[in-house]
């Protein structure tokens, strides 16, 4: 009864890491061209490749001609492309806050639940979203938020800045001290440019579900290997315990 007691507490407290550490990463689906990332402040940058787990304060940054597509669950449900010449800074991850202080950035929330929230900050203001689609664009002379699908809300960081909300076909600019500027429609352009991130984001989603063996296993993959990994660690202790046990009883029956 006691080793069945130990065993339930061991296989509760597996559930309750798989479940904290899906809650903290973000997965690399894709990237085109060239796309560095370091995870932590003091580490250098490496290259990044599809598959790879970015943990809470990590790096990403895109060269010319290049992005890459992080998901922050396995069914690819919330997902974020980082376009060219950007800079990137996992904030957190439940909920997800995301620093751009450079760049440009689509993001696609169709399952809040699994976030929490989700919120892209620039060095002038800070977007949130309910459930919808957006693209955020931050630089010198200020930051650019676009709604392509749901609502979203922008607030402004400076002693001018307030709050706004946005519906789906409207953008708004900000400021070097976080003004708002008047709202605008989204045009033909932009919308092109939404529509070549959704076909992006459904081609790895259908690539993703015909996945097999190592690849495509994702974060749901990796976490499925590490209980598995620490059954088999289990298992193998509790073999070698009892075959020390064995051991040491037939070593003291051939004692004379």
């Amino acid at each position: 009864m006691e080793k069945l007691k130990l065993i339930i507490l061991f296989f509760s407290f597996l559930s309750i890491c798989s479940y904290s550490l899906f809650a903290q990463v973000a997965e690399i689906i894709e990237v085109k061209g060239s796309v560095f990332i370091k995870q932590e402040k003091a580490s250098s940058w490496e290259k990044a490749e599809a598959e790879i787990l970015l943990n809470k304060g990590s790096f990403v940054k895109t060269d010319k001609s290049s992005e890459c597509i992080l998901s922050f669950d396995d069914a690819l449900e919330n997902v974020m492309t980082i376009k060219e010449n950007s800079r990137v800074s996992i904030e957190s991850l439940l909920p997800v806050n995301v620093s751009l202080p450079q760049g440009k950035v689509f993001a696609l929330i169709d399952n809040l639940y699994k976030v929490k929230d989700f919120q892209v900050r620039t060095p002038t203001a800070v977007s949130g979203v309910r459930g919808t689609g957006e693209s955020v664009e931050s630089g010198k002379s200020g930051s650019k938020f676009k709604c392509f699908k749901g609502r979203i809300y922008v607030k402004g960081t400076g002693e001018q800045g307030g709050k706004k909300g946005l519906r789906q076909g409207w953008g708004i600019n900000t400021g070097k001290g976080g003004e708002f500027g008047p709202l605008f429609k989204l045009g033909g352009s932009d919308y092109s440019e939404w529509r070549q991130f959704l076909e992006d984001v459904n081609n790895r989603r259908e690539h993703r579900g015909k996945g097999s063996g190592l690849k495509h296993k994702g974060i749901s993959g990796f976490l499925k290997d590490l209980k598995q990994e620490n059954k088999d660690s289990y298992r193998d202790d509790k073999f070698r315990d009892l075959r020390q046990d064995k051991e040491s009883v037939q070593e003291e029956v051939a004692r004379p």
